[in-house]
């Protein structure tokens, strides 16, 4: 313990004065912890990381990699399960790579089906449009807000792609499920595509066909960009292409023989979020067909807007399970930081095993309590449920404090919503019922 304690890091006045200062405003901006941050990584740049490159663990880490890297993968190193999607040139299939039991997406393209429609070029395009989104030079980290490739490989048959899996579904399959989203909604999925355009257009790539049918979910709601097949380079040369889905097109790229860049992708995200909220793109009222008009209308007609969006609400949605996570904590990510002001005080608590966690529904939760409660000589907040009493505690009771009131907030918004829910179910259907029951 003493040799561990010796090589505690000692922070400088400065970095320990800025913390102190928000600290006793009762202030936690997103930066509060960024001295004591730079402060480490500057510490560990130095004399520990020399260290660890002349250490065995390294030589062998890097052996590992070698041989990991001149590996050839093949359908052996699969399970392939079912078929999850199916596009123009192949499936789409669930698979888990044998040795480290991951689960990924294995998108095959049939190699026949691609020389009969003439499709060499797009299957290429797509492999090397995944590289530069997974990988970079100046970028090396996937984006949390792409569909990136992690292998590839082909067989005498099929060119398979190992992707992210995303199993909830598509924005346009939930459009269609669950109507219109409200604004609350559009804003957090608009936040995380434009996270994801902007990493494409970082590396002059133009995607060229942001749809909601494009935009996949994985199960705990998170929304990434897919299917970059159409997506294209624009780094020494601009592309004048007219591609991409009608109604979602922006003018210059249906302008023939004019040039465009990364513009092209914000026309077709505002069509996305007029989708999202309306119903339909802003050029496909009344369920026209005609791929001509529909060029025609979005080179001419001036959209309808709603006159004006709804005053913002504080952001307080809560998944009961596992460990909290705070936004603007110590060592968040380089997005969070960029992005708080799209994700006000929003919580997410992550579940601490592997194990899928029990979620509690908002209708469940009886009550938050109003002030902190003392459970064995903790402060903690306590919210009943109609089956249990959930704790939760922290031993910093600023960001306590924070949590206690998105809670109340929380309820007291979701037992709004229910409350119109019924009264809408009473008009329905005649009589109106206690949200708060299951009669």
């Amino acid at each position: 313990m003493k040799e561990l304690l010796a090589h505690s890091h000692e922070y400088s006045t400065d970095a320990v004065s800025h913390v102190h200062k928000y600290l006793m405003k009762n202030e936690v901006p997103v930066n509060l912890f960024e001295p004591y941050i730079e402060e480490i990584f500057n510490h560990l740049r130095g004399e520990p990381f020399k260290k660890f490159l002349e250490s065995e663990k390294y030589t062998r880490f890097c052996q590992w990699k070698n041989l990991e890297l001149n590996i050839q993968l093949t359908m052996n190193d699969f399970s392939v399960h079912r078929i999850i999607g199916r596009g123009g040139f192949g499936e789409v299939y669930g698979c888990r790579k044998a040795d480290t039991g991951k689960m990924y997406a294995m998108k095959c393209l049939d190699k026949k089906r691609i020389k009969m429609k003439q499709g060499e070029t797009l299957a290429l395009n797509e492999r090397l449009m995944l590289s530069l989104v997974s990988t970079g030079q100046k970028f090396q980290v996937d984006c949390p807000f792409i569909v990136c490739m992690t292998y590839a490989f082909h067989t005498p048959d099929k060119l398979c792609f190992i992707l992210d899996l995303m199993n909830g579904g598509d924005l346009h399959y939930h459009l269609n499920q669950h109507g219109v989203f409200n604004e609350l909604e559009m804003k957090f999925y608009a936040a995380e595509v434009i996270l994801g355009l902007e990493h494409m257009h970082r590396r002059f790539i133009v995607y060229r066909d942001l749809k909601p049918a494009n935009i996949l979910l994985d199960e705990h709601g998170h929304v990434r960009i897919s299917d970059l097949g159409l997506a294209c380079d624009f780094s020494t040369k601009k592309p004048y292409a007219s591609v991409g889905t009608h109604g979602y097109m922006a003018p210059e790229v249906l302008s023939k023989g004019t040039t465009y860049d990364s513009s092209a992708d914000w026309f077709s995200f505002g069509c996305v979020l007029y989708k999202l909220l309306k119903g339909h793109s802003p050029f496909r009222q009344h369920k026209i067909k005609d791929k001509n008009e529909i060029d025609r209308m979005t080179l001419t007609m001036k959209a309808k807007q709603k006159q004006r969006f709804d005053a913002d609400e504080k952001e307080s949605d809560c998944i009961l399970h596992g460990y909290i996570k705070k936004l603007g904590g110590p060592f968040a990510s380089a997005w969070q930081t960029r992005y708080a002001k799209l994700y006000p005080n929003r919580l997410e608590l992550h579940p601490e095993s592997t194990t899928k966690p029990e979620l509690v529904i908002l209708d469940q939760v009886e009550e938050v309590s109003a002030d902190l409660q003392h459970v064995k000589g903790e402060q903690c907040i306590v919210v009943r449920t109609r089956d249990a009493k959930i704790v939760l505690t922290n031993p910093d009771e600023i960001s306590l404090k924070e949590w206690a009131l998105s809670l109340r907030s929380a309820h007291k918004s979701s037992m709004e919503m229910l409350g119109n829910m019924a009264r809408k179910a009473g008009k329905i259907y005649g009589a109106e019922r206690d949200p708060t029951n299951g009669n």
